[in-house]
């Protein structure tokens, strides 16, 4: 049942397949690129985004290849945490419902995100961390090295992984050589890659992750949007969070001390999404931190106890049916007739149901074998829309500012140029400062483009107007489009990386605040 209702809610955000262009031109041997002619991370997930391309190198089709990977994997964690409990029937049903009952955990369950292979590395270490002997050295080695491909999948996830960690190591029995051995595993794989990232993008961190560095918000703001982000899930989506704060007081109260320590990874996240700001997808951030409760739940054995599971059962389903948005209720028309309009309160915001808003681009159940998908709709005639770009009169040198870039770019001719005001895509909108930002959303904090820009990536050449900026600029340009052993490019890599460069930028914010 649960894998019915994983592919009825099947979909492919727009922001996926901001990384699917990049996946397509990596497989077909033009390098880790968005566009052809620089090197720009913008994927946020390495793992995920290395896995897709393995299996889209053999299917062709980027579509299939994500929705078949995140529903295998999404069942396969399911099925490894409840493998331990599989004599308890009732408490592994009430794992189920709770699962399918949660908007969060269905939403993006198989959306084209890192959340599946979050979902199965987080099965497979809590297995061994409530059920092996992690004495053994081979436990503890696989142990450590699944948290290393949790951080690698995506690096806030750690946060889930350390105090058990921390608390593996303080009681092992283990030799200390045994101990570091475990500690190169956890942190080798993280570090190769952004040493590899600084070497080949010029930067460790995916380009969206500068884009929301750069800007000038206070930590309050943050908060505040941190907070909204909670109330949007409570309204929406009731079950998540009631089965998370459930999860974590049962554990705060239990005698067993890794129910309390897994629960620190939890509470942890959870105090993390606040300082962010959330997230401007409704639920998203909820979904890895509704499974490990699951998985708290399930450890704690209280669901053992038959009437316990039964009510539980009982209260979930009827908070799932008080949702808006009830996963069940997922039809061909999901997103044309119950969707957030965007002129809601939510979506005023910042926050916004992503799935209503795509499903009927990319909605599985609105496949068809005899139509590319994702498909079009009258709100975002993209294929006619690409058609019209291609044909303008920039078509010499195809370069246009589009947003969203995902469907769009994913589709569009490889030899054109696509940028955007928010940095997602372009590395010099991500290190801009964000200058008027009232109406800010988290994810997308769009910024004037300068003068100049355009012209600078039609010519092939510096036009940028601003004096200071042009300086800045240089710097960007050889370090993303230069040759990757030049050792002027390395040494300008390092110079950037350490700030060297920021007081152009801060000329730049200055002489803007000024004309503003």
């Amino acid at each position: 049942m649960l894998a019915v209702l994983l592919a009825r809610t099947a979909w492919q955000a727009d922001d996926a397949y901001a990384a699917w262009r990049l996946v397509d031109n990596f497989v077909n041997g033009n390098g880790l690129r968005y566009n052809l002619d620089e090197r720009v991370q913008t994927f946020t997930s390495t793992l995920w985004t290395f896995l897709v391309a393995t299996v889209y190198y053999f299917t062709g089709n980027i579509y299939y290849t994500s929705i078949f990977l995140s529903i295998t994997l999404t069942l396969m964690a399911v099925a490894a945490i409840a493998f331990p409990h599989r004599r308890h029937i009732a408490a592994v049903l009430v794992c189920y419902i709770t699962l399918g009952m949660s908007v969060a955990f269905t939403d993006f369950a198989a959306a084209g995100f890192e959340n599946p292979l979050s979902y199965f590395l987080l099965a497979g270490f809590s297995y061994l961390f409530f059920n092996a002997d992690l004495n053994q050295r081979g436990s503890f080695r696989l142990f450590c090295a699944l948290a290393a491909l949790a951080a690698l999948n995506r690096l806030d996830t750690p946060a889930f992984y350390i105090p058990p960690i921390l608390y593996v190591l303080s009681v092992s029995k283990l030799p200390s050589r045994e101990k570091f051995l475990g500690v190169s595993i956890l942190l080798a794989p993280v570090l190769l890659w952004h040493c590899f990232a600084l070497f080949y993008f010029g930067f460790p961190l995916q380009n969206a992750a500068y884009a929301k560095r750069f800007n000038n918000l206070p930590l309050l703001e943050y908060v505040k949007a941190g907070i909204d982000y909670y109330l949007n899930s409570i309204n929406r989506d009731p079950v998540t969070l009631t089965v998370i704060f459930s999860a974590l007081a049962l554990a705060a109260f239990s005698a067993g001390v890794r129910l309390r320590v897994f629960s620190f990874g939890i509470f942890a996240y959870l105090l993390y999404v606040v300082f962010i700001g959330g997230d401007y997808m409704s639920g998203r951030f909820f979904s890895v931190p509704l499974f490990a409760s699951v998985i708290l739940l399930l450890n704690s054995r209280v669901l053992n106890d038959l009437p316990v599971a039964v009510s539980t059962a009982g209260l979930i389903i009827v908070m799932g049916l008080l949702s808006p948005h009830a996963p069940f209720l997922n039809d061909r028309l999901f997103g044309q007739l119950r969707g957030l309009s965007p002129t809601s309160e939510w979506e005023q915001r910042g926050i916004a149901d992503e799935r209503a808003s795509w499903y009927q681009h990319s909605g599985l159940l609105l496949a068809s074998r005899f139509a590319p998908m994702p498909r079009e709709t009258p709100e975002w005639p993209f294929r006619k829309a690409i058609a019209e770009f291609e044909q303008s009169a920039e078509q010499q040198t195809c370069v246009g500012m589009i947003m969203p870039t995902g469907y769009f770019g994913f589709y569009v001719a490889k030899n054109c140029h696509i940028y955007d005001l928010n940095g997602q895509v372009e590395p010099l909108m991500a290190r801009l400062p964000v200058l008027y930002a009232r109406n800010w959303r988290q994810g997308h904090l769009f910024k004037p483009e300068p003068k100049g820009l355009r012209e600078s990536l039609r010519s092939g050449s510096n036009r940028i107007e601003d004096p200071d900026l042009a300086l800045y600029y240089e710097k960007l340009r050889l370090i993303t489009r230069g040759e990757l052993l030049s050792f002027e490019r390395l040494k300008t890599i390092w110079t950037m990386n350490v700030g060297g460069y920021n007081r152009y930028l801060d000329a730049y914010a200055h002489r803007q605040e000024t004309h503003k």
